[in-house]
């Protein structure tokens, strides 16, 4: 698929994860592949080094656009992933709006956030979500990428979990994946 494009899941319809928009190609080629896929939101995981936020911005709308950006081998900051990412995420499944996440090649940080997605709102296992999002046919994704003896996987969707069952992140999940 173009782009790494590609469901967090097989068989999810909302959260979608992609690499960023080709270096040479531009933005206008991601932008009308995006939309012919259904995609409505855009959540940049990247620094904001080449505007492509504003860009975004102009495309899909202000509301429509998350800018959270994460460094390149490493995992959301916790506030950061259930603060801002996840519940971006479940506006735009309230919303029926699906959503693409993407940072540089659409692998490690998009990776764990669409783990941390299955976890949180699809009744997915800790154990289970990161193989699921390795599983999607035809895509390239990496969860564990950031791995460290500081911060594993594991943990960061400890976090969501922790979070969810506590009830400060409040999640309605329209549907359960497989």
């Amino acid at each position: 698929m173009p782009f790494n494009f590609g469901p967090a899941a097989s068989g999810e319809n909302i959260v979608f994860g992609s690499e960023r928009p080709h270096v040479i190609g531009g933005l206008e080629p991601w932008v009308a592949f995006m939309k012919s896929q259904g995609i409505r939101r855009v959540c940049c995981l990247l620094p904001d080094e080449d505007d492509l936020v504003a860009e975004y911005r102009r495309a899909f709308s202000p509301s429509r656009v998350l800018h959270a950006p994460i460094g390149d081998f490493q995992y959301a900051e916790e506030q950061q992933l259930i603060g801002e990412i996840l519940p971006f995420f479940v506006a735009s499944d309230a919303a029926q709006e699906p959503v693409v996440a993407h940072c540089w090649a659409g692998s490690g940080r998009t990776g764990h956030v669409l783990a941390a997605w299955l976890v949180a709102a699809r009744g997915v296992s800790i154990e289970q979500a990161p193989g699921m999002v390795v599983d999607v046919e035809g895509v390239r994704r990496n969860p564990y990428e950031a791995e460290s003896e500081l911060l594993t996987l594991d943990e960061v969707l400890g976090w969501v979990q922790k979070h969810v069952h506590s009830g400060s992140l409040v999640v309605r999940a329209t549907k359960r994946v497989p």
